[in-house]
């Protein structure tokens, strides 16, 4: 929605709908729930033995996550994607086959007044790809909307930010060592970790910014001015497509430091007053924000993140130990007793 006064009127209706306590609590609980259903596959699937090579396709398995969690909260309705093992009806595979070509050809603007012919969305060439998800939309719209409607409140960048975790030596130690000291100390007490909890851990929160910073998950669709515009002091023409550049924005070195093109979460630790403030700012760019146009479904973005993170991580520092005992038991060096190397 672009009309400012009807996007007004509009997001103050959903506001309550997304960042509601009982909403958030709810999203929590969706998260929870295929969280742990998550950690059963890779338990159940996926450990590799001495006897048994179990190899996983991690960006499937978190992307089955990630759709998981938005069918419940968005349509009412489990996809169950995780626990099979597979995405739904091909609709993974659909998005992902195109995704990278329509992200790179909706800035053409020949390609956004081509797209936007009445002929061409008649046809709509997703339309087979999403038939199975257009049905359940319809058919949780019939019941929400319907005569006999029915009342409930109910309403996400994890690939990279593994990657990242996965390939930095120095980042994984550190967000292992505050694991292990968080449930040593009790400040973890439940499973999957609640909401309230990854908060505390200033470490993994520096983790989250950072992958956002990064690797910027938003896609914000070019605009264009039915006037000319003075911008930071340079003059854009009328019907000029516009749109901001996140990675140049999150890159920038005079906000971040000379180091901005490196993944260090220590920043986000380190800076403080004006500086840090300068860089919170930033990154909301990510969000569409800051202003009336931020994302209403932030928070519940953030709980999913912050949730996957810690999980995920404490299975790789599991995986890690199980890593070394089994490269213990192969490389045995010669002594009389077991527990020395053990």
């Amino acid at each position: 929605m672009q009309d400012s006064k009807r996007h007004d009127r509009l997001r103050a209706k959903f506001t309550p709908a997304f960042i509601g306590k009982d909403v958030l609590e709810g999203a929590e609980a969706i998260v929870d729930d295929h969280l742990t259903t998550l950690l059963e596959l890779i338990e159940q699937k996926y450990i590799t033995t001495p006897d048994s090579y179990s190899p996983m396709d991690l960006t499937k398995v978190i992307t089955y996550l990630t759709t998981e969690n938005t069918s419940c909260m968005v349509l009412g309705q489990d996809f169950e994607c995780v626990k099979r093992d597979d995405g739904f009806h091909g609709y993974n595979h659909s998005i992902e086959s195109c995704l990278h070509v329509l992200s790179s050809l909706i800035v053409l603007p020949a390609f956004q007044k081509f797209m936007d012919t009445p002929w061409l969305r008649s046809i709509d060439l997703m339309r087979p790809a999403l038939r199975p998800i257009l049905d359940i939309a319809e058919s949780s719209a019939a019941k929400r909307f319907g005569e006999k409607r029915i009342e409930k409140k109910d309403m996400l960048a994890v690939k990279a930010t593994i990657l990242y975790i996965i390939s930095s030596p120095t980042v994984y130690r550190k967000l292992q060592q505050e694991i292990d000291e968080s449930l040593a100390s009790g400040r973890v007490t439940t499973s999957p970790i609640s909401s309230s909890q990854t908060r505390e851990l200033p470490y993994l929160q520096a983790v989250i910014k950072e992958s956002l910073r990064s690797f910027p998950p938003a896609v914000i669709l070019p605009a264009a001015s039915g006037q000319g515009e003075v911008v930071c002091g340079k003059l854009v023409p009328a019907g000029t497509n516009v749109e901001p550049s996140l990675k140049t924005a999150a890159r920038d070195k005079g906000v971040y430091g000379d180091d901005a093109d490196s993944f260090r979460p220590e920043r986000w630790i380190e800076a403080d007053g004006e500086k840090l403030r300068a860089m919170e700012e930033t990154s909301r760019l990510i969000w569409g924000g800051p202003g009336r146009w931020e994302c209403l479904g932030k928070k519940i973005a953030l709980i999913e993140l912050d949730k996957v993170f810690f999980e995920v991580s404490l299975a790789l520092v599991e995986f890690d130990l199980l890593l070394k005992i089994l490269t213990n038991l192969y490389l045995k060096p010669s002594c009389s007793d077991d527990s020395t190397w053990l």
